[in-house]
């Protein structure tokens, strides 16, 4: 199930990470990281894929599905 973008930004934020930082933590740039907290509907809007949602859970010690 595809996370809204402010959900994707309330995790991070709960795990007191930057973008780069949770990024960094699956393997991703801080660039594809903005793509998923991008607002739905702009051009650099992304859907976070689920694999990387479980393994950003899983590295974070956050019950998945959040």
């Amino acid at each position: 199930m595809p996370l809204s973008p402010s959900k994707i930004k309330r995790l991070r934020q709960q795990t007191g990470k930057t973008q780069t930082e949770a990024g960094r933590d699956i393997h991703v740039s801080m660039r594809t990281w903005q793509g998923w907290e991008a607002p739905a509907g702009t051009m650099n809007h992304r859907v976070m894929p689920e694999m990387a949602i479980e393994l950003f859970c899983i590295k974070n010690k956050i019950k998945y599905p959040p």
